[in-house]
Protein backbone atom coordinates (compact mmCIF):
# COMPACT_ATOMS: atom_id res chain seq x y z
CA UNK A 1 0.00 0.00 0.00
CA UNK A 2 1.44 3.25 -1.01
CA UNK A 3 1.86 5.91 1.96
CA UNK A 4 0.41 9.36 1.72
CA UNK A 5 3.04 12.12 0.31
CA UNK A 6 2.69 13.86 3.56
CA UNK A 7 4.04 10.31 5.24
CA UNK A 8 6.43 10.32 2.86
CA UNK A 9 7.44 13.32 3.49
CA UNK A 10 7.83 12.81 7.03
CA UNK A 11 9.99 9.73 6.57
CA UNK A 12 12.38 11.60 4.12
CA UNK A 13 12.70 14.00 7.02
CA UNK A 14 13.44 11.77 9.37
CA UNK A 15 16.40 9.72 7.74
CA UNK A 16 18.17 13.08 6.14
CA UNK A 17 18.12 14.19 10.31
CA UNK A 18 19.71 10.68 10.62
CA UNK A 19 21.93 10.82 7.80
CA UNK A 20 23.24 14.73 8.76
CA UNK A 21 23.67 13.37 12.65
CA UNK A 22 20.63 15.55 13.75
CA UNK A 23 19.51 12.45 15.00
CA UNK A 24 22.07 10.73 16.93
CA UNK A 25 22.94 6.72 16.42
CA UNK A 26 21.20 5.06 19.52
CA UNK A 27 19.72 8.61 20.83
CA UNK A 28 16.31 9.58 21.45
CA UNK A 29 13.53 10.72 18.72
CA UNK A 30 12.17 14.23 20.09
CA UNK A 31 8.36 14.47 20.60
CA UNK A 32 6.25 13.71 17.67
CA UNK A 33 4.57 16.92 18.20
CA UNK A 34 7.90 18.83 17.89
CA UNK A 35 9.04 16.25 14.80
CA UNK A 36 5.86 17.24 13.06
CA UNK A 37 5.81 21.13 13.65
CA UNK A 38 9.57 21.02 12.03
CA UNK A 39 8.71 18.58 9.12
CA UNK A 40 5.31 21.02 8.17
CA UNK A 41 3.57 17.87 8.40
CA UNK A 42 0.42 16.84 11.06
CA UNK A 43 1.01 14.79 13.99
CA UNK A 44 -0.74 12.14 12.70
CA UNK A 45 1.16 12.11 9.34
CA UNK A 46 4.44 12.21 11.22
CA UNK A 47 2.71 9.07 13.74
CA UNK A 48 2.65 6.87 10.54
CA UNK A 49 6.09 7.90 9.26
CA UNK A 50 7.63 6.32 12.83
CA UNK A 51 5.58 3.62 12.96
CA UNK A 52 7.02 3.04 9.35
CA UNK A 53 10.51 3.29 10.02
CA UNK A 54 9.98 1.54 13.05
CA UNK A 55 8.85 -0.77 10.93
CA UNK A 56 12.01 -1.25 8.84
CA UNK A 57 14.13 -1.04 11.39
CA UNK A 58 14.76 2.46 11.03
CA UNK A 59 13.84 3.15 14.37
CA UNK A 60 13.72 1.05 17.55
CA UNK A 61 11.02 0.78 20.79
CA UNK A 62 7.21 -0.13 21.48
CA UNK A 63 4.65 1.18 22.88
CA UNK A 64 5.27 3.03 26.52
CA UNK A 65 9.17 2.70 25.59
CA UNK A 66 11.33 6.01 23.92
CA UNK A 67 11.73 5.39 20.24
CA UNK A 68 15.32 5.40 19.46
CA UNK A 69 17.40 5.66 16.10
CA UNK A 70 18.51 1.97 15.24
CA UNK A 71 22.81 1.48 15.03
CA UNK A 72 22.52 -0.37 11.59
CA UNK A 73 19.74 1.79 9.83
CA UNK A 74 22.50 4.02 7.59
CA UNK A 75 21.74 2.09 4.71
CA UNK A 76 18.00 2.23 5.01
CA UNK A 77 18.14 6.09 5.64
CA UNK A 78 20.10 6.64 2.69
CA UNK A 79 18.08 4.56 0.18
CA UNK A 80 14.55 6.42 1.93
CA UNK A 81 16.84 9.85 1.43
CA UNK A 82 18.06 9.08 -2.15
CA UNK A 83 15.99 6.57 -3.70
CA UNK A 84 12.78 9.02 -4.64
CA UNK A 85 10.70 7.22 -2.37
CA UNK A 86 8.05 9.38 -2.15
CA UNK A 87 5.18 9.45 -5.05
CA UNK A 88 2.81 12.00 -6.85
CA UNK A 89 3.60 14.54 -4.26
CA UNK A 90 3.22 17.59 -4.76
CA UNK A 91 6.20 20.63 -5.63
CA UNK A 92 6.64 22.02 -2.85
CA UNK A 93 7.28 19.02 -1.67
CA UNK A 94 9.54 17.48 -3.88
CA UNK A 95 11.37 20.74 -3.10
CA UNK A 96 11.80 19.87 0.39
CA UNK A 97 12.92 16.12 -0.50
CA UNK A 98 15.24 17.54 -2.36
CA UNK A 99 16.78 19.88 0.40
CA UNK A 100 16.55 16.92 2.76
CA UNK A 101 18.56 14.82 -0.04
CA UNK A 102 21.49 17.37 0.31
CA UNK A 103 21.34 17.66 4.03
CA UNK A 104 21.77 13.78 3.99
CA UNK A 105 24.34 13.87 1.81
CA UNK A 106 25.90 16.43 3.94
CA UNK A 107 26.26 14.51 6.65
CA UNK A 108 27.30 11.61 5.07
CA UNK A 109 30.48 12.61 3.64
CA UNK A 110 30.90 14.59 6.81
CA UNK A 111 30.68 11.29 8.63
CA UNK A 112 33.24 9.64 6.18
CA UNK A 113 35.74 12.31 6.55
CA UNK A 114 35.79 12.06 10.34
CA UNK A 115 36.17 8.17 10.69
CA UNK A 116 38.82 8.53 8.89
CA UNK A 117 38.02 7.35 4.83
CA UNK A 118 39.19 10.58 3.32
CA UNK A 119 42.31 11.17 5.70
CA UNK A 120 43.70 14.71 6.60
CA UNK A 121 45.57 16.26 3.57
CA UNK A 122 44.10 13.85 1.14
CA UNK A 123 41.81 14.72 -1.95
CA UNK A 124 38.80 13.96 -2.61
CA UNK A 125 37.73 11.28 -5.33
CA UNK A 126 36.33 13.09 -8.54
CA UNK A 127 33.03 14.11 -8.90
CA UNK A 128 31.61 10.91 -11.03
CA UNK A 129 33.61 8.82 -8.32
CA UNK A 130 31.33 10.57 -5.65
CA UNK A 131 28.38 10.64 -7.20
CA UNK A 132 28.51 7.00 -8.01
CA UNK A 133 29.06 6.53 -4.29
CA UNK A 134 26.57 8.34 -2.31
CA UNK A 135 23.91 8.19 -5.02
CA UNK A 136 22.92 12.19 -5.69
CA UNK A 137 23.28 13.69 -8.53
CA UNK A 138 26.25 16.46 -9.28
CA UNK A 139 24.20 19.61 -8.34
CA UNK A 140 23.12 18.13 -4.48
CA UNK A 141 27.23 16.70 -5.17
CA UNK A 142 28.70 20.11 -5.67
CA UNK A 143 25.44 22.04 -2.88
CA UNK A 144 26.69 19.49 -0.34
CA UNK A 145 30.84 19.83 -0.88
CA UNK A 146 30.53 23.47 -0.83
CA UNK A 147 28.53 23.40 2.86
CA UNK A 148 31.60 21.48 3.99
CA UNK A 149 33.74 23.90 2.63
CA UNK A 150 31.57 26.70 4.72
CA UNK A 151 32.09 24.44 7.51
CA UNK A 152 35.67 24.23 7.30
CA UNK A 153 35.58 20.15 6.98
CA UNK A 154 36.82 20.67 3.06
CA UNK A 155 38.98 23.02 1.07
CA UNK A 156 39.37 24.21 -2.76
CA UNK A 157 42.58 23.50 -4.01
CA UNK A 158 42.89 23.62 -7.86
CA UNK A 159 39.38 23.11 -8.05
CA UNK A 160 39.64 19.59 -6.27
CA UNK A 161 37.69 19.62 -3.09
CA UNK A 162 40.57 18.55 -0.02
CA UNK A 163 40.52 17.54 3.14
CA UNK A 164 42.35 20.10 4.87
CA UNK A 165 45.45 18.69 6.93
CA UNK A 166 46.40 19.17 10.80
CA UNK A 167 49.95 20.33 9.62
CA UNK A 168 50.39 23.93 10.86
CA UNK A 169 52.85 26.53 10.01
CA UNK A 170 54.14 26.49 13.38
CA UNK A 171 56.86 24.40 13.75
CA UNK A 172 56.49 24.39 17.83
CA UNK A 173 52.64 24.08 17.82
CA UNK A 174 52.08 20.78 19.73
CA UNK A 175 48.97 18.98 21.19
CA UNK A 176 48.74 17.83 25.25
CA UNK A 177 47.40 14.32 25.65
CA UNK A 178 47.28 13.84 29.29
CA UNK A 179 45.58 11.30 31.48
CA UNK A 180 46.08 9.91 35.66
CA UNK A 181 49.47 8.11 36.42
CA UNK A 182 50.16 4.73 37.17
CA UNK A 183 50.83 3.98 40.93
CA UNK A 184 53.01 1.37 40.55
CA UNK A 185 56.91 2.08 40.98
CA UNK A 186 57.63 0.75 37.44
CA UNK A 187 54.78 2.50 35.77
CA UNK A 188 55.40 5.75 37.98
CA UNK A 189 54.86 9.14 35.92
CA UNK A 190 53.29 7.16 32.97
CA UNK A 191 49.97 7.56 31.61
CA UNK A 192 47.34 5.00 32.62
CA UNK A 193 46.16 3.28 29.52
CA UNK A 194 43.70 0.90 28.49
CA UNK A 195 43.28 -1.10 25.06
CA UNK A 196 41.87 1.25 23.66
CA UNK A 197 44.02 4.32 25.05
CA UNK A 198 47.32 2.68 24.29
CA UNK A 199 46.04 2.22 20.54
CA UNK A 200 44.59 5.84 20.70
CA UNK A 201 48.00 7.16 21.74
CA UNK A 202 49.98 4.92 18.89
CA UNK A 203 47.81 6.39 16.31
CA UNK A 204 47.85 10.16 17.59
CA UNK A 205 51.86 9.69 17.40
CA UNK A 206 51.48 8.47 13.77
CA UNK A 207 49.10 11.13 12.82
CA UNK A 208 51.49 13.85 14.79
CA UNK A 209 54.70 13.10 13.26
CA UNK A 210 53.11 12.68 10.02
CA UNK A 211 51.70 16.16 10.25
CA UNK A 212 54.48 18.13 11.78
CA UNK A 213 52.94 18.74 14.95
CA UNK A 214 54.45 17.70 18.63
CA UNK A 215 52.88 15.20 20.52
CA UNK A 216 53.30 16.27 24.69
CA UNK A 217 52.19 13.28 27.02
CA UNK A 218 51.48 14.19 30.65
CA UNK A 219 50.22 12.34 33.72
CA UNK A 220 48.89 13.55 36.50
CA UNK A 221 49.34 11.77 40.36
CA UNK A 222 47.97 13.20 43.79
CA UNK A 223 50.00 14.50 46.73
CA UNK A 224 48.93 15.78 49.43
CA UNK A 225 50.06 19.43 48.38
CA UNK A 226 48.26 19.22 44.91
CA UNK A 227 48.66 17.14 41.93
CA UNK A 228 52.23 16.27 40.17
CA UNK A 229 52.35 16.84 36.70
CA UNK A 230 54.77 14.35 34.90
CA UNK A 231 56.28 13.71 31.42
CA UNK A 232 54.88 10.45 29.91
CA UNK A 233 58.00 9.63 28.08
CA UNK A 234 61.31 10.38 30.64
CA UNK A 235 58.68 10.15 33.89
CA UNK A 236 60.15 13.08 35.19
CA UNK A 237 58.15 15.92 37.19
CA UNK A 238 57.39 18.99 35.04
CA UNK A 239 55.23 21.99 34.15
CA UNK A 240 51.64 21.88 33.16
CA UNK A 241 51.74 23.13 29.04
CA UNK A 242 49.64 26.01 28.53
CA UNK A 243 50.76 28.43 26.20
CA UNK A 244 50.38 29.51 22.63
CA UNK A 245 51.93 26.99 20.97
CA UNK A 246 49.23 24.27 22.58
CA UNK A 247 46.94 23.73 19.77
CA UNK A 248 44.24 21.88 22.22
CA UNK A 249 44.20 18.71 24.72
CA UNK A 250 43.32 15.48 24.52
CA UNK A 251 42.26 13.76 28.25
CA UNK A 252 41.73 10.25 28.94
CA UNK A 253 39.19 9.85 31.55
CA UNK A 254 40.49 6.64 32.90
CA UNK A 255 40.65 6.32 36.17
CA UNK A 256 38.12 4.67 37.31
CA UNK A 257 36.91 7.21 40.10
CA UNK A 258 35.35 10.18 38.39
CA UNK A 259 36.48 12.74 41.42
CA UNK A 260 39.96 11.74 40.64
CA UNK A 261 38.94 12.94 37.03
CA UNK A 262 37.51 15.96 37.84
CA UNK A 263 40.30 17.25 40.74
CA UNK A 264 42.59 16.93 37.03
CA UNK A 265 40.09 18.62 35.00
CA UNK A 266 39.75 22.05 37.18
CA UNK A 267 43.13 22.53 35.42
CA UNK A 268 41.42 23.20 32.43
CA UNK A 269 38.73 25.02 33.40
CA UNK A 270 40.02 28.58 32.67
CA UNK A 271 41.76 27.15 29.12
CA UNK A 272 40.60 28.60 26.11
CA UNK A 273 41.61 25.89 23.73
CA UNK A 274 40.16 23.04 22.40
CA UNK A 275 39.91 19.70 24.99
CA UNK A 276 39.29 16.67 23.77
CA UNK A 277 37.85 14.37 26.29
CA UNK A 278 37.65 10.37 25.55
CA UNK A 279 35.54 8.76 28.19
CA UNK A 280 36.79 5.05 28.18
CA UNK A 281 35.59 3.73 31.28
CA UNK A 282 31.86 4.49 31.29
CA UNK A 283 29.54 5.90 33.48
CA UNK A 284 31.54 9.05 33.30
CA UNK A 285 30.02 13.14 32.52
CA UNK A 286 31.17 16.69 32.03
CA UNK A 287 31.07 18.24 35.79
CA UNK A 288 28.87 21.42 35.77
CA UNK A 289 31.41 24.11 35.46
CA UNK A 290 33.34 22.33 32.70
CA UNK A 291 29.84 22.33 30.26
CA UNK A 292 29.85 26.04 29.79
CA UNK A 293 33.37 25.66 27.96
CA UNK A 294 32.58 26.21 24.42
CA UNK A 295 36.01 24.15 23.39
CA UNK A 296 35.22 21.73 25.70
CA UNK A 297 33.67 17.79 23.66
CA UNK A 298 33.29 14.72 25.14
CA UNK A 299 33.99 11.48 23.18
CA UNK A 300 33.20 7.52 23.70
CA UNK A 301 33.24 4.33 21.73
CA UNK A 302 34.24 1.37 23.97
CA UNK A 303 31.01 2.26 26.06
CA UNK A 304 28.67 3.08 23.32
CA UNK A 305 25.20 1.23 23.43
CA UNK A 306 26.40 0.80 18.86
CA UNK A 307 28.05 -1.88 19.49
CA UNK A 308 26.32 -4.05 21.31
CA UNK A 309 23.21 -3.06 18.79
CA UNK A 310 25.66 -3.65 15.62
CA UNK A 311 26.26 -7.15 17.61
CA UNK A 312 22.67 -7.78 18.17
CA UNK A 313 20.75 -7.12 15.06
CA UNK A 314 24.08 -8.64 12.92
CA UNK A 315 23.41 -11.98 14.87
CA UNK A 316 19.46 -12.24 14.90
CA UNK A 317 19.71 -11.38 11.03
CA UNK A 318 21.60 -14.55 10.55
CA UNK A 319 19.00 -16.56 12.90
CA UNK A 320 20.22 -16.29 16.04
CA UNK A 321 16.81 -15.47 17.95
CA UNK A 322 18.55 -17.02 21.32
CA UNK A 323 21.91 -15.93 22.75
CA UNK A 324 24.30 -16.27 25.88
CA UNK A 325 26.16 -13.22 26.90
CA UNK A 326 29.01 -13.84 28.90
CA UNK A 327 31.24 -11.45 31.14
CA UNK A 328 33.85 -11.39 33.92
CA UNK A 329 34.01 -8.26 34.07
CA UNK A 330 30.83 -6.72 35.02
CA UNK A 331 31.49 -4.41 38.23
CA UNK A 332 32.59 -2.33 34.78
CA UNK A 333 29.79 0.13 33.23
CA UNK A 334 31.26 -1.07 29.65
CA UNK A 335 29.95 -4.34 30.57
CA UNK A 336 26.52 -3.75 31.34
CA UNK A 337 26.17 -1.32 28.59
CA UNK A 338 26.84 -4.40 26.42
CA UNK A 339 24.47 -6.45 27.68
CA UNK A 340 21.86 -3.51 28.12
CA UNK A 341 22.46 -2.97 24.69
CA UNK A 342 22.24 -6.58 23.06
CA UNK A 343 18.63 -7.35 25.79
CA UNK A 344 17.33 -4.08 24.46
CA UNK A 345 18.27 -4.70 20.21
CA UNK A 346 17.00 -8.49 21.08
CA UNK A 347 13.48 -7.63 22.83
CA UNK A 348 12.85 -4.74 19.98
CA UNK A 349 13.29 -7.41 17.29
CA UNK A 350 10.07 -9.40 18.93
CA UNK A 351 12.60 -11.82 21.19
CA UNK A 352 11.87 -11.12 24.72
CA UNK A 353 13.89 -12.78 27.11
CA UNK A 354 16.01 -14.03 24.76
CA UNK A 355 19.51 -12.86 25.86
CA UNK A 356 21.13 -15.31 28.93
CA UNK A 357 23.16 -13.45 30.95
CA UNK A 358 26.59 -15.47 32.91
CA UNK A 359 27.99 -12.29 34.66
CA UNK A 360 30.31 -12.16 37.54
CA UNK A 361 32.68 -9.21 39.13
CA UNK A 362 36.21 -10.73 38.74
CA UNK A 363 37.65 -7.21 41.15
CA UNK A 364 36.03 -9.35 43.87
CA UNK A 365 37.20 -12.59 42.34
CA UNK A 366 38.60 -14.47 45.75
CA UNK A 367 35.56 -14.65 47.02
CA UNK A 368 34.38 -17.11 44.54
CA UNK A 369 36.87 -20.03 44.72
CA UNK A 370 40.44 -20.56 46.88
CA UNK A 371 43.49 -21.33 44.04
CA UNK A 372 44.42 -24.89 44.56
CA UNK A 373 47.80 -24.54 45.93
CA UNK A 374 49.20 -21.35 47.45
CA UNK A 375 51.54 -19.52 44.90
CA UNK A 376 53.79 -17.54 48.00
CA UNK A 377 56.14 -20.57 48.19
CA UNK A 378 56.63 -20.24 44.51
CA UNK A 379 57.64 -16.18 44.52
CA UNK A 380 59.40 -16.55 47.83
CA UNK A 381 61.70 -19.59 45.93
CA UNK A 382 62.58 -16.31 43.67
CA UNK A 383 63.29 -14.03 46.24
CA UNK A 384 65.89 -15.66 47.49
CA UNK A 385 66.90 -17.32 43.98
CA UNK A 386 67.45 -13.72 42.96
CA UNK A 387 69.99 -13.01 46.58
CA UNK A 388 72.57 -15.43 45.33
CA UNK A 389 73.10 -14.27 41.41
CA UNK A 390 73.72 -10.82 39.78
CA UNK A 391 71.18 -8.85 38.96
CA UNK A 392 71.56 -8.54 35.12
CA UNK A 393 70.00 -12.24 35.26
CA UNK A 394 66.95 -11.27 36.96
CA UNK A 395 66.09 -8.14 35.89
CA UNK A 396 63.72 -8.91 33.18
CA UNK A 397 62.26 -11.56 34.82
CA UNK A 398 61.13 -9.63 37.42
CA UNK A 399 58.74 -8.51 34.89
CA UNK A 400 57.74 -11.58 33.81
CA UNK A 401 57.55 -12.72 37.85
CA UNK A 402 55.29 -9.78 37.78
CA UNK A 403 52.91 -10.96 34.52
CA UNK A 404 52.24 -14.50 36.48
CA UNK A 405 51.48 -12.53 39.62
CA UNK A 406 48.78 -10.65 37.94
CA UNK A 407 47.54 -11.17 34.62
CA UNK A 408 48.29 -14.76 34.25
CA UNK A 409 46.83 -15.92 38.10
CA UNK A 410 43.69 -13.57 37.28
CA UNK A 411 43.27 -15.26 33.93
CA UNK A 412 43.21 -18.75 35.68
CA UNK A 413 40.92 -17.39 37.88
CA UNK A 414 38.39 -16.01 34.90
CA UNK A 415 39.12 -19.50 33.22
CA UNK A 416 37.93 -21.29 36.01
CA UNK A 417 34.79 -19.39 36.84
CA UNK A 418 34.01 -19.71 32.88
CA UNK A 419 33.88 -23.31 32.78
CA UNK A 420 31.64 -23.73 35.42
CA UNK A 421 29.03 -21.02 33.65
CA UNK A 422 29.64 -22.40 30.48
CA UNK A 423 28.32 -25.75 31.52
CA UNK A 424 24.95 -24.50 32.17
CA UNK A 425 25.21 -22.37 28.84
CA UNK A 426 25.73 -25.68 27.15
CA UNK A 427 22.27 -26.95 28.69
CA UNK A 428 20.14 -24.00 27.36
CA UNK A 429 19.48 -26.18 24.17
CA UNK A 430 17.39 -22.80 22.48
CA UNK A 431 20.65 -20.91 22.08
CA UNK A 432 22.51 -20.54 19.45
CA UNK A 433 25.24 -17.83 19.80
CA UNK A 434 27.45 -16.84 22.46
CA UNK A 435 28.54 -13.66 22.75
CA UNK A 436 31.39 -12.64 25.00
CA UNK A 437 32.12 -9.52 26.69
CA UNK A 438 35.73 -9.08 24.93
CA UNK A 439 38.65 -10.92 22.96
CA UNK A 440 39.94 -12.49 26.29
CA UNK A 441 36.80 -13.77 27.00
CA UNK A 442 36.23 -15.25 23.87
CA UNK A 443 39.48 -16.87 23.29
CA UNK A 444 38.85 -18.99 27.11
CA UNK A 445 35.80 -19.98 25.51
CA UNK A 446 37.56 -21.30 22.69
CA UNK A 447 39.61 -23.01 24.76
CA UNK A 448 36.74 -24.41 26.70
CA UNK A 449 34.94 -25.27 23.35
CA UNK A 450 38.07 -27.50 22.15
CA UNK A 451 38.22 -29.26 25.16
CA UNK A 452 34.65 -30.17 25.14
CA UNK A 453 34.57 -31.20 21.26
CA UNK A 454 31.93 -27.88 20.63
CA UNK A 455 32.84 -26.91 17.56
CA UNK A 456 32.30 -23.14 16.15
CA UNK A 457 30.72 -22.30 14.51
CA UNK A 458 29.56 -25.37 13.32
CA UNK A 459 27.66 -26.50 16.77
CA UNK A 460 27.58 -22.75 18.02
CA UNK A 461 28.24 -18.87 17.12
CA UNK A 462 30.87 -16.85 19.25
CA UNK A 463 31.48 -12.75 18.74
CA UNK A 464 32.90 -10.72 20.90
CA UNK A 465 34.28 -7.49 21.09
CA UNK A 466 37.64 -5.03 20.96
CA UNK A 467 39.00 -7.01 17.84
CA UNK A 468 42.29 -7.22 19.14
CA UNK A 469 45.21 -9.36 17.67
CA UNK A 470 44.20 -12.00 19.72
CA UNK A 471 41.21 -12.23 17.97
CA UNK A 472 42.73 -11.92 14.37
CA UNK A 473 45.11 -14.56 15.30
CA UNK A 474 42.42 -17.25 16.14
CA UNK A 475 39.82 -16.35 13.28
CA UNK A 476 37.43 -14.91 15.96
CA UNK A 477 34.77 -12.60 14.61
CA UNK A 478 35.09 -9.72 16.87
CA UNK A 479 33.48 -5.97 16.98
CA UNK A 480 35.91 -3.04 15.98
CA UNK A 481 35.73 0.30 18.30
CA UNK A 482 37.10 2.24 15.13
CA UNK A 483 39.77 3.80 17.09
CA UNK A 484 41.37 5.57 13.95
CA UNK A 485 37.77 7.35 13.56
CA UNK A 486 37.59 8.34 17.15
CA UNK A 487 40.93 10.06 16.52
CA UNK A 488 40.61 11.83 13.18
CA UNK A 489 37.13 13.19 14.94
CA UNK A 490 39.13 14.59 18.16
CA UNK A 491 42.10 15.97 15.54
CA UNK A 492 39.26 17.29 13.98
CA UNK A 493 37.74 18.93 16.97
CA UNK A 494 41.11 20.14 17.47
CA UNK A 495 42.28 21.71 14.18
CA UNK A 496 38.57 23.37 13.52
CA UNK A 497 39.03 25.85 16.96
CA UNK A 498 37.74 28.73 14.84
CA UNK A 499 34.89 27.07 14.11
CA UNK A 500 33.41 26.55 17.92
CA UNK A 501 30.07 27.34 17.75
CA UNK A 502 29.44 28.42 21.61
CA UNK A 503 25.66 28.09 21.37
CA UNK A 504 26.15 24.52 20.26
CA UNK A 505 24.30 21.47 22.54
CA UNK A 506 26.71 19.90 24.13
CA UNK A 507 26.14 15.79 22.99
CA UNK A 508 28.60 13.30 23.86
CA UNK A 509 29.89 11.96 20.12
CA UNK A 510 29.66 8.23 19.89
CA UNK A 511 32.15 7.14 17.36
CA UNK A 512 30.99 3.63 15.54
CA UNK A 513 32.68 0.74 14.99
CA UNK A 514 32.32 -2.30 12.37
CA UNK A 515 32.09 -6.13 13.06
CA UNK A 516 34.97 -7.64 11.69
CA UNK A 517 33.69 -11.14 10.00
CA UNK A 518 36.19 -14.35 10.92
CA UNK A 519 35.41 -17.70 11.17
CA UNK A 520 33.35 -18.10 14.41
CA UNK A 521 30.04 -16.96 13.44
CA UNK A 522 27.76 -18.88 10.95
CA UNK A 523 24.05 -18.66 10.35
CA UNK A 524 22.08 -20.59 13.12
CA UNK A 525 22.31 -24.04 12.78
CA UNK A 526 20.03 -26.93 14.69
CA UNK A 527 21.43 -27.82 17.83
CA UNK A 528 22.16 -31.32 17.51
CA UNK A 529 25.59 -31.58 19.72
CA UNK A 530 25.40 -33.10 22.72
CA UNK A 531 27.92 -31.14 25.65
CA UNK A 532 30.38 -33.88 27.25
CA UNK A 533 31.76 -32.58 30.59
Amino acid sequence: MRSKPATNHACQYLAAGILSGDFKIGGRLPAIERLAAKAHVSVHSMWQAVKQLRDDGVLNGSQGKPTVVAENCIEACKSIADSGRIHGESSAARRGSVGLIWEGAVGRIKQDILNGIYPAGSTLPYFKQLQYAYGISYPTLRKALNELVDEQYLRIVNKRYEVPSYRTPHASAGIVVCGFGGSWQEDKGKIRLGQNGHELFRLLEAECSRSGILLHALSFTFQDNGVDVWEHYTAHKTQFIANDSVLGYIYLANSYEESIDERILRIFAHIRKPIAILDDIGGWSLPPWLKSNPYVQMFTVTISRLAADRVGRYLINLGHHHCAFFSPFHQMQWSKIRLEGLVDVYASAGHANAVKSYTFDNARRRKYHNLTKDPAPLFNYYTRWKTSVSPELYKDLDKIMNTIQTKAMRTGEIRYLLSLVLEMACAEKEITAWVAVNDLTATLIMDFSREHDIRIPEDISLVSFDDTSEAMLNGLTSYNFNITGLMHQMLNHISRHGAVNKNRRRTTIAVGGSIVERRTVAPCPSRGWKFHA
